[in-house]
């Protein structure tokens, strides 16, 4: 027994240390192997038992158990966790990771790096797999941070293009970061140092937000056109239009109510598959950013009229899908409005007839539905899930009901941030409003607002009103103290994360294509996915 237990015992510690020099105060120094045709023999041995399925936990164990006298805690009292080891256990890794946490906002590179074997290697254990997803994240959110040069730009235009380059991949990894630390903390209790990690990123990325949205506004603001001082893409109104009117193939329309620019971009890295070529394209939503002022702004129509805090398209109010269908009828003979939920419920055959129609516009609502509920694991979830029913939903129409053409956009985007609002910091309105939420207000009144910016309607949207009414939003990220509201999750306002929305455009590739094997991701303009 105890011949077994030294042979583990050597095997496990010249398989961590075989890339180190042995200091005089190692207890295991007496197990060091140098013969490096006996390290090869070792490293082949691993590598022959963790690939090997039958043999792979049991081989863990081994070490675990009969090796158990070596102990990685005090490899890294020893070495330190910056130490070249060789062969990792997950008692190595948990302070190895730790440790590289402490260096992540300087050195956010290289944890990335150094991170990515670690999570390969155990991909199926919770505790390393859950803090380190997480911790890579974050240093994937303090990489492109660190990128980012300039919060003051010049034009409107510059931070659209700045938003859509290099902010909306911020927004994606704090949100993955922000996703994986739940799943990491349901399935473990956390260490301190995850929390407090969590606890300076959510502060980072709010005051970032805050800071580039300020200025963003500001530059809005000094332009003293609105919207009318961008080009660099174009309007929500002009939409159908520009995307959908000449079309003249059979067309689905995929609304997904709060589907931001960053996660299209995410789905479109995930429609980079063989027979699907995808491209990713932006708009200007219009304000306030609330669905019932941007969905329909989506649909054909000669006119949009504010009236009693409803928009009228085409002089009558169209909150069902009945009357959306009625309405698309008058610009685009036979086409329908249908709801998600519904194609999914009804059977092939049903669907095979209903996308017969030369035009279909499917209403999509997951991501919105979850981010009223004000829970921050529920809502990244819904992130996710709104992406993989959407990329299933296209996959679905390309291969079984012949949909060549599709096209997924969104009425607005949002702003999310993991952090508690307390109510001092809610943005208090003095003068009367004809409406108010979290995020924007309606007034009859041009005065200045301390803390506000503030357009005629007619400058932020394609909605006409018989009166004179302005659109007053909060300076930055802020909230606007307002009835039944929630705070983490919010849009109706200016941010670049509400106003610059995705516009998916998907095609389908013949079999016969001979580039049909190659998938293609396209982001406009100029995003790598």
């Amino acid at each position: 027994s105890n011949r077994v237990d030294h042979i583990v015992e050597s095997l496990k510690y010249n398989a961590i240390t075989q890339q180190i020099t042995v200091v005089p105060s190692d207890p295991y120094g007496k197990y060091k192997i140098v013969n490096s045709l006996v390290l090869q023999r070792i490293n082949s041995l691993i590598t022959t038992a963790l690939d090997s399925s039958r043999f792979h936990d049991g081989f863990l164990q081994l070490l675990n158990v009969v090796g158990g006298n070596v102990r990685e805690s005090k490899l890294i009292e020893l070495y330190g966790a910056d130490a070249q080891f060789h062969y990792l256990s997950a008692d190595l890794c948990l302070p190895i990771i730790e440790s590289m946490a402490g260096q992540i906002k300087e050195y956010a590179d290289s944890v990335r790096q150094r991170l990515i074997p670690i999570l390969s290697q155990f991909k199926d254990h919770k505790q390393v797999a859950g803090i380190g997803k997480f911790v890579h994240e974050v240093a994937n959110y303090y990489a492109l941070s660190n990128a980012f040069r300039a919060i003051s730009l010049h034009t409107p235009d510059m931070y659209i293009d700045t938003y859509i380059n290099s902010v909306a991949p911020m927004d994606m990894a704090y949100r993955h970061a922000v996703g994986y630390f739940y799943t990491a903390k349901f399935e473990n209790e956390l260490p301190t140092y995850v929390e407090n990690l969590k606890q300076h990123l959510d502060k980072d990325y709010a005051d970032f937000t805050n800071e580039l949205n300020i200025a963003w506004m500001d530059c809005v603001r000094q332009t003293s056109a609105g919207f009318g001082s961008i080009s660099i893409i174009g309007r929500q109104a002009e939409f159908y239009q520009k995307m959908v009117k000449n079309c003249d193939t059979k067309q689905v329309v995929i609304v997904s109510d709060a589907f931001r620019y960053e996660l299209a971009a995410e789905l479109v890295n995930n429609l980079a598959a063989k027979k699907h070529i995808a491209t990713l394209e932006a708009m200007l939503a219009s304000m306030p950013t609330e669905t019932k002022y941007t969905k329909l702004t989506l649909f054909p129509h000669a006119a949009l009229k504010l009236d009693n805090l409803e928009m009228l398209v085409d002089g009558a109010a169209r909150p069902s899908l009945d009357s959306r269908t009625q309405l698309l009828n008058q610009y685009k003979s036979n086409a329908v409005c249908v709801d998600y939920a519904t194609i999914m419920q009804q059977n092939q055959q049903t669907n095979r007839e209903l996308f017969k129609h030369p035009l279909v516009y499917i209403m999509h609502n997951t991501v919105d539905d979850a981010g009223h509920s004000n829970s921050a694991i529920e809502f990244t979830n819904a992130c996710n899930k709104a992406i993989d029913e959407l990329r299933t939903l296209i996959l679905r129409l390309h291969d079984y009901y012949n949909v060549v053409n599709i096209i997924v956009t969104s009425d607005h985007g949002f702003l999310f941030q993991d952090l508690p609002i307390e109510d001092y910091s809610k943005h208090q309105i003095a003068e009367d409003t004809m409406e108010r939420k979290t995020r924007y207000y309606l007034s009859a009144s041009p005065a200045f607002a301390h803390g506000i910016a503030k357009f005629p309607l007619h400058a932020v949207s394609p909605m006409r009103s018989e009166q004179n009414i302005y659109v007053g939003v909060p300076c930055g990220t802020n909230r606007l103290a307002a009835p039944g509201g929630g705070y983490q999750f919010a849009h109706g306002g200016m941010a670049l994360e509400e106003v610059v929305v995705p516009v998916v455009i998907c095609r389908y590739q013949r079999k016969n294509d001979a580039k049909s094997k190659v998938g293609v991701a396209l982001v406009s303009p100029n995003l790598s996915v």
